[in-house]
């Protein structure tokens, strides 16, 4: 695990290396933003919307600074009504997840 800071918040960095890839996850208090190995899907699903869970994806990244940069690919219910959308910065996005 790692501190990722951003403005001024802490954030917890997940990596969990594979064989032949690795999980990253930013995780806020209230939400996570993840690589694109796992799904936003699942949480969007009639049985998880309940849970109203908080969390985007992106694509093509290896590190956390990639992820910071990277666009948001997809998100779950419960973060588009925060206000995020795909296509915004990561590292705009994690107001929404702290």
């Amino acid at each position: 695990m790692k501190d990722i800071i951003v403005k001024g918040v802490k954030y917890e960095g997940i990596e969990i290396e594979l064989p032949k890839t690795t999980l990253l996850i930013i995780k806020g208090k209230k939400g996570f933003i993840m690589c694109g190995a796992l799904n936003v899907d699942v949480y969007n699903t009639p049985n998880m919307l309940e849970r109203n869970v908080i969390c985007a994806n992106v694509r093509g990244v290896r590190t956390f600074d990639d992820m910071l940069n990277a666009n948001i690919y997809d998100l779950s219910n419960g973060m588009k009504a925060l206000g995020a959308y795909k296509g915004m910065r990561v590292d705009e996005a994690l107001v929404y997840i702290s």
